[in-house]
């Protein structure tokens, strides 16, 4: 999920041009190759996607089977990951790449934190988040985007039937609209500090002015409902039975609520996580999990390993019970996050 990216500032000076599709592949300058062969330079007669992710970042840890999926299917194509924006002083980069094994089926190199690759390439083409992946071919980048439209790309690629100068079109117009976004989003940030701060009928009233922009409703929507949840909490109770109500994937978007607002919400969302995971609603592994990144937060650690328990419990019931579904990596990730608590557990003597 989009709501799952990780805004940066972008290193890029107004004055550089933007690498984008039809550009020529910068150098890959990582700093330690981690598996498989070093890359030297890209050959000219071959198809490479260079995904850019971190260990810390979800969405990268869910693409993951995805890439080895494609990198098993396209053997014409190198896939290669590249880790960014982390340090890897305690060497967690290949501690997790030796965990993945075989799941993590492709070349993958560290790049560093905000410099080498993440500057000539990430910087470089305005892209504030990850996972993000560029296709480059006979030594000029295709494509730049979510790792989730490769096989779109790759197949077009192989039938001749990519169109770059489409492709550069749409890449100008995302940018033009992210960047008038993010400005946005800025505003809204804003808004959030004037009210942390106590300022709360003049967040209220500069947020009333961002609504007036083009996509602000939509925009502002999530910043007012966590307001909602501090200010009104039956109110936010009524509205977020609603939304549970809706489908599975609005439960889930209410799910990601818990961790960040954790804080300054505790009861409505200790209250959330009781509903979401109270058997009304189809058993879903992700509000468990949630609730073990809520339950951290608190430093309730016994519950917090309990929640990611019960998330395993699921998923593994799920997948007796449909043993030719999909394999996606969520133990991975619960199991991530168990270690992660225990951790923070044993540093806090509890």
């Amino acid at each position: 999920m989009l709501a799952l990216f990780v805004g940066l500032v972008s290193l890029l000076s107004p004055q550089q041009p933007v690498l984008a599709p039809g550009s020529p592949a910068p150098k890959l300058e990582v700093k330690t190759w981690v598996k498989g062969e070093p890359i030297a330079a890209f050959a000219p007669d071959r198809t490479y996607a260079v995904e850019f992710w971190a260990t810390w970042c979800g969405p990268c840890i869910e693409s993951i089977p995805h890439l080895t999926e494609l990198a098993k299917q396209r053997s014409a194509v190198t896939f290669i990951g590249v880790s960014v924006w982390e340090d890897n002083d305690k060497e967690q980069v290949p501690s997790f790449v030796a965990k993945m094994g075989d799941k993590m089926g492709y070349a993958v190199a560290y790049g560093g934190n905000k410099d080498g690759t993440a500057a000539n390439w990430l910087a470089a083409a305005k892209q504030t988040g990850i996972p993000c992946a560029f296709v480059v071919e006979r030594g000029v980048v295709q494509w730049i985007g979510h790792p989730s439209g490769l096989d779109t790309v790759l197949q077009q690629l192989a039938d001749k039937t990519f169109d770059l100068a489409a492709a550069k079109q749409k890449f100008d117009a995302a940018l033009a609209a992210r960047e008038v976004a993010q400005k946005l989003q800025a505003e809204i940030e804003a808004c959030a500090q004037l009210f942390d701060a106590g300022d709360r009928k003049g967040a209220h009233a500069r947020l009333a002015e961002v609504r007036k922009a083009p996509n602000g409703k939509a925009m502002t929507a999530e910043l007012q409902f966590v307001w909602l949840a501090i200010e009104d909490e039956p109110a936010w109770r009524a509205a977020a039975t609603a939304r549970m109500n809706e489908s599975e994937n609005a439960r889930t978007d209410l799910a990601m609520f818990l961790e960040p607002n954790a804080l300054r919400a505790t009861a409505a969302c200790t209250w959330l996580l009781a509903e979401l995971t109270s058997g009304r609603y189809p058993a879903n592994w992700y509000p468990w999990l949630c609730g073990g990144r809520m339950h951290r937060v608190l430093r309730h650690y016994d519950d917090a390993l309990a929640c990611a328990a019960r998330s395993r419990e699921v998923i593994l019931a799920f997948r007796k019970a449909n043993p030719d579904a999909t394999q996606g990596n969520a133990l991975d990730v619960i199991g991530a996050l168990e270690e992660r608590i225990r951790k923070e557990q044993a540093a806090a003597g509890k």
